[in-house]
């Protein structure tokens, strides 16, 4: 079965680029547009990207788009591609990816799109010279802030020469914006958990944690939303957890390609160090609680990034279940940290859009 699934996506993939071709072709011969191609190189993030960038792409009538990636998408200029055979496609003007690819489209400009909204930390340090090589194959790396771009030139810091970096809105502000209608309850009790990929940072992960919290805020009467990040949505202790307190009606397993729905249904997230907390905050206007351990956030180096030195505007900072239960008996707690979500929402918001345009 592995071998007859290898083969479909091998023939699949020689006909997408001969297909591929031959549109940019005759495209190239009969109109002035400009040819973008979007890879997802991850096949377990792709569907949770595709609603907000077709959505964006579709607003730019000077580029044609096509999307690639390793899953079969039954719509218009969406091809299944393995990425060894990226370097057959020409005439593409720009390549474009929001997870890190390693393969890319022959003479093409290639940007990366940053996916998370601040300066998370991008891998554990003995992970960062793989990254680093990676991302260098890239001309442009795109972030969402100012900020944003710390982690990156820090990353650069003992390279000469290495992409250069740009800041724009992120993509998905403004497509969830006009999704999420926000309403404010004074007090919390429906709580959205989403903690990071644990393979990325083990340390800092509160995974091992997360059975003894949604246990208790479960007895607590709380409703419980558990959102793994979707790297991880089928690993065994993810879906031992589903397992266990499935059987509890105030708890709910999001699965889900879009997040809204979990973003505004709850009153507040608990995370470890997900770059999801600030889309939160951005899209909910409600509050943070960051389940950390601060000896291990200085010992990796972090304690600097903006990330980590924004918390306590955009909430609470915890290192045990009591904390968590003692912030949710807070009064008016979302109106507590109303004004300086308000400044740190600007921060992103203030952004110009990306113009594809700007990197012909």
């Amino acid at each position: 079965m592995i071998l007859i699934k290898q083969l479909f996506a091998i023939i699949t993939s020689l006909v997408s680029v001969f297909i591929i071709n031959c549109k940019i072709l005759l495209y190239k011969m009969f109109t002035q547009k400009k040819i973008g191609l979007f890879y997802h190189p991850n096949k377990n993030l792709t569907k949770n990207h595709t609603q907000y960038i077709e959505d964006y792409f579709s607003k730019n009538k000077n580029f044609l788009i096509f999307y690639g990636s390793l899953f079969f998408f039954n719509k218009n200029n969406y091809f299944l591609i393995k990425p060894f055979f990226l370097k057959y496609i020409y005439g593409v003007d720009i390549f474009l990816s929001n997870n890190v690819s390693d393969q890319f489209t022959s003479i093409s400009k290639k940007i990366y799109i940053h996916h998370d909204i601040f300066d998370t930390p991008l891998v554990e340090p003995k992970k960062e010279f793989t990254l680093l090589n990676r991302l260098l194959k890239y001309d442009y790396i795109v972030v969402s802030s100012e900020q944003g771009k710390k982690i990156f030139l820090k990353l650069f810091s003992n390279t000469n020469i290495h992409p250069e970096l740009r800041v724009s809105r992120y993509l998905k502000l403004n497509y969830f914006l006009k999704k999420i209608k926000v309403k404010h309850r004074n007090d919390c009790s429906k709580i959205l958990i989403a903690p990071t990929n644990f393979r990325s940072f083990p340390k800092l992960s509160m995974q091992k944690k997360l059975a003894k919290i949604i246990k208790v805020l479960l007895e607590l009467k709380f409703e419980v939303i558990y959102r793994p990040h979707p790297s991880n949505f089928f690993e065994k202790n993810v879906l031992a957890i589903n397992v266990k307190y499935k059987k509890f009606k105030n708890f709910t397993f999001d699965q889900s390609n879009d997040y809204t729905k979990s973003f505004q249904s709850s009153d507040i997230i608990i995370t470890d160090m997900s770059g999801t907390a600030y889309t939160y905050v951005v899209l909910n206007s409600k509050p943070v609680i960051f389940f950390n351990s601060e000896k291990e956030i200085k010992k990796f180096g972090y304690d600097q990034l903006n990330y980590f030195k924004h918390r306590s505007q955009v909430g609470y900072i915890v290192n045990s279940t009591k904390g968590i239960v003692k912030v949710l008996n807070i009064k008016k707690i979302q109106l507590k940290k109303n004004n300086k979500i308000q400044k740190i929402k600007k921060i992103f918001l203030n952004q110009k859009l990306l113009n594809l345009n700007d990197f012909i």
